[in-house]
């Protein structure tokens, strides 16, 4: 059956208009969902941060004070390459098949008690940069997190806060590496540098050295570098965001 012309005709403009909503507002819903997708995901980021901002404020605490109080510190004790050995005259009689003959460990994770001001100031020192570098970088997202949901991503804040951080990611991750690796070496002597042995009613000893699980003191500082590449990486983003900074005030008054 056919139908009248303007019927036909009101159809067309009907189909027309929708296509027509269609392509103007189906990208603009796509993109809103997007929007809105990206949104949630930096308010959850911020939601971190700022959690991260409180846990480690506390927990740094909590570890500058153990290292000072606790009778006994948490540490990684260096040791000269060490594997336990048998005094001359000892022997095993039946043991495992297998046998090490070169390296040993360096280190040891112990519980120390007994440590003099210094090694613990040390530590203490350690934990504490190292806690404000972290600290330090979730303050720096939740402003960028925050900048972002206000649509203002250059804001002067964050190009700041960006250069901080890169500063801090130098001093602060080379100095809690030097302070960690000087007060464990204070660690090592304390605990482990002898001064004399009496032996009564053993076998004959060549070296106290040999005694089955006792390892010698050493100092031993590592430092890696990549606090540096990351500081200046840091560095450079906040010369990018502060180009964009410039740009956005200069392109305020054309809009």
């Amino acid at each position: 059956m056919t139908q009248p012309p303007e019927i036909t005709s009101r159809a067309a403009r009907v189909t027309a208009a929708a296509r027509s909503a269609a392509a103007a507002f189906g990208p603009n819903y796509r993109r809103a969902r997007q929007e809105s997708r990206w949104l949630r995901v930096i308010g959850f980021t911020r939601v971190i941060a700022f959690l991260s901002i409180l846990g480690g404020i506390l927990f740094t605490g909590y570890t500058v004070l153990a290292d000072f109080l606790e009778p006994s510190v948490s540490l990684s004790l260096p040791v000269y390459e060490f594997w336990p050995t048998l005094p001359p005259g000892a022997a095993i009689t039946s043991g495992p098949s297998a046998h090490v003959t070169g390296g040993g460990f360096t280190s040891a994770q112990v519980q120390v008690s007994g440590l003099d001001g210094a090694a613990r100031t040390w530590l203490a020192g350690s934990a504490l940069l190292q806690g404000a570098t972290v600290v330090m970088i979730a303050i720096v997202v939740l402003t960028l997190c925050s900048t972002l949901l206000r649509s203002d991503p250059f804001h002067t804040a964050v190009t700041r806060g960006i250069r901080v951080l890169g500063i801090t990611v130098i001093v602060g991750g080379l100095g809690w590496q030097l302070c960690s690796g000087v007060g464990e070496s204070l660690a090592s002597t304390q605990v482990l540098q002898l001064g004399s042995a009496e032996f009564q009613n053993v076998v004959t000893w060549e070296s106290i050295t040999s005694i089955i699980g006792f390892p010698s003191p050493t100092p031993h500082v590592q430092v890696d570098f990549w606090p540096i590449w990351v500081g200046l990486a840091m560095l450079v983003l906040a010369a990018a965001f502060r180009y964009g900074e410039r740009l956005q005030r200069d392109t305020a008054g054309l809009v």
